[in-house]
């Protein structure tokens, strides 16, 4: 990503939960629906005498846990650990047959190798536990983590899910968005790029032979028949699209979660191939308000408390018989010029047009200025007008925004994934997702895919080096492709 960043020639700035603090007492907090558990999180907070007093060593343990997993995720980046060969390979296997097993043929063969099954198989507070992290700490701080990367609590998800939360600090964004990474990919590819309803895909459909059908149908000719026929290719899958086009390809990447697409797939193993998913749904509402923190009484304190601009949350009080917090994580973003007062706060319905905000990085706030702060507030259910008004002060809103939608994965232990390869020439680049769910390790997902594809028509040699490239089949291979969004 950092690369493809450079490349692109895309401005990064230095990622964050939210807005920098110019009062280092309260810094981050941690809410469990009754009081705050932890205050003051800051940036060395691992190593603070208030976190050793309370945690004891725990901090440092999961600093060098996170270290190592840090450590082993980089070596998917490292050519050497991903083009080594093997020494002696077994009977059967390929010459280029690597030590790392690159290209993965499975998702779990990838998580044995990483060592990485030993993580998921399991709960994240018993990971933790076993590896001598204190309870408190893992209820208190890492579910805080969680819980705003993932929704998700220690006891429910499993440890690799967990582990990825903690290692999100130093993290940097693209200015403007990451999502323009990915369409830079697809802009720099060369490929034929098609939206809105030519690239709406409706349905697959697998041809095996069946090239009379698809003459009938008039999805090929009858020449382009008879000349596939000759040579005997594997199958082509025929994508059909909601404009009323389609087009046969020789393989296809589906990189969206299987059961949310909306895709029919005829006439293959792939339609019954993939497991259900469960999605944690996620409500994002977005506000422009003029209060500089949130209002202490809406957190049990007294009016001139100050609160923290965000406040990470914990599920632990409502394990023991307490009120679950109402929001995953709130979260002061940015300052902003003052905006004028709305008459009420109200949601995007009302409001089609929302300011353009500043793409600026987010600088220290002052209490008591003339600004406007963005906030964001993660939460399980909707947010109210009457429950952002508790937070923030009535009359304080001045623009509202809501979005709901699936984020990521339930990462609950699993030892089985979805195949990658679901038919011959159709690839699941989120198969990965149940172990790990981040934008790195989706563009480590497509590559793997890619890469399987490759060995299949090309050969090892393309993938792993060669004196020579050689292809495994004499017949033509599509010079163009086409992208569809």
């Amino acid at each position: 990503m950092a690369r493809a960043a450079k490349l692109f020639g895309l401005n990064t700035t230095q990622g964050g939960i939210g807005l920098d603090d110019d009062d280092s007492a309260v810094g981050t907090s941690v809410w469990d629906g009754q009081g705050f558990v932890y205050e003051g999180l800051d940036g060395s907070w691992w190593n603070s005498a208030r976190m050793v007093w309370r945690y004891g060593y725990s901090p440092m343990t999961m600093r060098n846990l996170v270290a190592d997993l840090v450590g082993t995720f980089t070596t998917l980046y490292d050519p050497t650990f991903l083009h080594r060969p093997k020494t002696n390979p077994e009977k059967g296997e390929s010459k280029y047959s690597t030590i790392s097993g690159f290209p993965w043929r499975s998702i779990e063969s990838l998580a044995s190798r990483l060592k990485f099954d030993r993580l998921t198989s399991q709960t994240a507070d018993s990971w933790f536990y076993s590896k001598g992290v204190g309870k408190l700490f893992v209820e208190e701080i890492i579910e805080a983590a969680t819980r705003v990367n993932y929704g998700q609590d220690t006891n429910l998800m499993h440890a690799l899910g967990a582990g990825v939360s903690l290692a999100a600090s130093g993290a940097r964004s693209i200015v403007g968005g990451n999502w323009q990474v990915f369409d830079s990919f697809a802009k720099h590819s060369g490929a034929t790029i098609l939206s809105e309803s030519e690239g709406d895909v409706t349905g697959l459909v697998k041809f095996e032979g069946g090239w009379v059908e698809a003459v009938k149908q008039g999805w090929t000719t009858a020449q382009d028949a008879e000349k596939q026929a000759k040579e005997q290719d594997p199958p082509k899958w025929y994508l059909a699209t909601r404009a009323g086009k389609g087009y046969l390809f020789d393989a296809v990447f589906l990189a969206a979660p299987f059961h949310s697409t909306g895709i029919a797939i005829l006439n293959s193993r792939a339609a019954t191939s993939v497991p259900p998913q469960a999605y944690v749904h996620l409500h994002v509402t977005l506000i422009i308000t003029s209060a500089p923190r949130p209002r202490p009484e809406s957190f049990g304190r007294g009016a001139g408390d100050r609160i923290a601009r965000t406040v990470l949350t914990t599920g632990v009080g409502a394990r023991k018989g307490g009120k679950l917090p109402d929001f995953n994580s709130l979260s002061y973003l940015r300052r902003l010029p003052r905006l004028p007062k709305a008459d009420s706060a109200s949601n995007s319905s009302s409001h089609p047009n929302p300011p353009l905000l500043p793409l600026t990085p987010p600088v220290s706030a002052q209490d008591n200025t003339d600004s406007d702060f963005l906030v964001k507030i993660f939460s399980q259910n909707p947010i109210s007008d009457e429950r952002l008004a508790e937070l923030f002060g009535a009359g304080t809103m001045k623009w509202v925004y809501r979005k709901e939608w699936d984020a990521y994965p339930v990462l609950e232990p699993i030892t089985e994934y979805p195949p990658i390869e679901l038919d011959e020439g159709l690839y699941y680049v989120n198969a990965l997702e149940p172990m790990i769910s981040t934008m790195e390790t989706s563009t480590v997902a497509a590559r793997n895919a890619v890469a399987l594809l490759l060995e299949k028509w090309y050969g090892s040699e393309l993938v792993h080096g060669g004196n020579l490239v050689r292809a495994t089949s004499t017949r033509s291979r599509p010079s163009h492709f086409r992208i569809r969004t």
